[in-house]
């Protein structure tokens, strides 16, 4: 499974798009996320004001209020100004995997950490070989949508 892992990272790395993909510094978005944060935080305090003055049923309340909280999540991530660490930045390119490989364990780990969850998710009962399809790598920067 190490291996796999490597593998996949390496190839990702190696991409001639990596350091855009990975670099994520979208300062207007990051603005553009901020607003949308306060707007949605300030719609927040208008409902449970809305609902503390009895303006709003309790069913009401209930039904919106979940989605605007997932709403200003998702909001409160984007806002988030990215910046990719210079150890990622210095292993993307075409040599990645001979950088790779002169990184120390602490350093694998930590480029790692940075870039993606990786999950194992149970195989079959008595499997004996390595299945791909039991490893799920989520990036943590990705472009965002234009």
């Amino acid at each position: 499974m190490d291996t796999y892992v490597t593998d996949v990272l390496i190839e990702r790395l190696s991409q001639p798009d990596a350091l855009d993909v990975f670099n994520v510094d979208d300062s207007d978005d990051v603005q553009a996320a901020q607003r949308e944060l306060a707007g949605l935080q300030a719609e927040l305090t208008e409902l449970r004001a809305a609902k503390r003055a009895g303006w709003i049923s309790l069913g009401s309340f209930l039904e919106f209020e979940p989605d605007l909280l997932a709403r200003i999540d998702v909001a409160q991530q984007r806002a988030l100004p990215i910046a990719v660490p210079p150890l990622v930045a210095d292993l993307a390119g075409p040599s990645a995997r001979e950088r790779w490989v002169a990184l120390t364990l602490p350093q694998r780990r930590e480029v790692i950490r940075v870039l993606c969850t990786v999950k194992v998710h149970r195989t079959r009962q008595g499997a004996r070989t390595f299945d791909p399809a039991t490893v799920t790598i989520e990036w943590h920067y990705a472009r965002r949508p234009q």
